[in-house]
């Protein structure tokens, strides 16, 4: 999937490019005028248009990504259902966009001195409501979410809530997505904040991996959840948009005094320059992107030595990792330059040698993360 990747990262920027030189964005103003005269319905109006023509550009693309998946076994999905997936997902985009946009565009045009701080400022409560309510209402427009239960699941369930409360999880946080109908990928993850806060995990792993296993998988989220990676990622994307906004800003107002009979507006307030600005996104994004990547495998590694600690099951860790590799098709050793710019979790070669030798706990050695942890029953805590 490397090369899908590649490809589409440099046909999706070529793109915004083409936009940009084009003037598209200067014809769905003037179309949009037509309709209204409001400077925010025209924005809206742009976005929808923009988003429905990048849709449809870069369709190809996913459905190359789509047909490898199905051709590798990892996705079940029919064709109608994974166009109702891309459809639906491109409508939230360009409704959530819509709405977005206008408080950036409004404070460029209000004349702000620092517009994109301000614009920066209020992202900050539209990022944490967003975490707050996607897993709750928009998370299950794509999969059944469920609590963790049922009768073939009870003995399951109170090991997964034993090892919650020893992190000091409250119960009822752990819930299944009903993924195996469409896909055969195992995939696990903490989502949500505050009080939408839970662990979810697809339904796949109840069917491939054991007891133990499980167990380690669930461990790891669990250390996400406890070490507070949550509100690490909220930190770490303000800062990537605080970066966007400043260094886009400053490029945009650079680009337009430059070039602005080929980009065919003379401010940023105009709806027209909306290709620019998503131009720019695009490139500053892929920028910074490498950085972030690196402070997710720093996050990822930290959930392991959590995981190991609260199970100190590693056979169990490292079966997960081989399992991996084999149901989700990764690669055991990644190109080092390519997975530098694009991988967010540790190698794993690095997982699996990471899980069978890390265990301070056989040599009387205290854990990194005792503190975060309750003693498994029977179990004293090491000085």
């Amino acid at each position: 999937m490397m090369a899908w990747r590649v490809t589409s990262t440099v046909c999706g920027t070529a793109l915004l490019l083409l936009l940009c030189v084009s003037g598209i964005g200067v014809r769905i103003r003037v179309l949009t005028t037509r309709v209204s005269q409001k400077w925010y319905l025209q924005l809206a109006g742009c976005w929808i248009v923009l988003s429905l023509v990048i849709f449809c550009a870069l369709l190809p693309f996913e459905y190359w990504r789509f047909s490898v998946q199905i051709a590798a076994g990892l996705s079940k999905q029919s064709i109608t259902d994974w166009i109702g997936a891309q459809v639906l997902q491109a409508l939230i985009s360009a409704v959530l966009g819509a709405i977005v946009f206008c408080v950036p565009y409004a404070l460029i045009r209000s004349n702000f001195k620092r517009p994109w701080l301000i614009a920066w400022l209020a992202a900050i409560p539209f990022v944490l409501l967003m975490k707050l309510i996607w897993p709750v209402f928009i998370d299950p427009l794509f999969a059944e979410v469920r609590p963790l239960g049922g009768q073939a699941q009870l003995i399951l369930k109170a090991r997964l809530e034993q090892l919650a409360e020893r992190a000091g999880i409250a119960r009822g946080r752990i819930f299944v997505t009903e993924t195996s109908r469409r896909s055969n990928a195992l995939n696990a993850r903490v989502t949500g904040i505050g009080s939408s806060q839970r662990i979810e995990f697809n339904d796949n792993l109840l069917l491939k991996l054991n007891s133990d296993q499980v167990a380690f998988v669930i461990a790891h989220e669990i250390g996400h959840y406890a070490l507070n990676h949550t509100w690490q990622d909220v930190a770490i994307q303000l800062i990537r948009l605080l970066v966007l906004f400043g260094g886009g800003y400053a490029a945009a107002q650079w680009l337009i005094a430059r070039y602005p009979a080929r980009l065919g507006f003379t401010s940023l307030g105009d709806p027209a320059s909306l290709p620019l600005f998503m131009l720019l996104f695009a490139i500053g994004g892929g920028i910074v992107q490498p950085l972030e990547n690196t402070l997710y495998r720093h996050e990822e590694h930290e959930a392991d030595v959590y995981a190991l600690e609260l199970t100190r099951d590693n056979r169990a860790a490292a079966e997960v990792f081989v399992i991996l590799q084999y149901s989700n098709l990764a690669l055991l050793r990644p190109n080092p330059v390519l997975h530098f710019l694009r991988g967010t979790h540790p190698t794993l070669a690095e997982n699996i040698a990471f899980a069978n030798t890390y265990a301070p706990w056989r040599e009387g050695k205290p854990l990194k993360y005792s503190a975060y942890m309750k003693p498994a029953p029977g179990e004293k805590r090491a000085e």
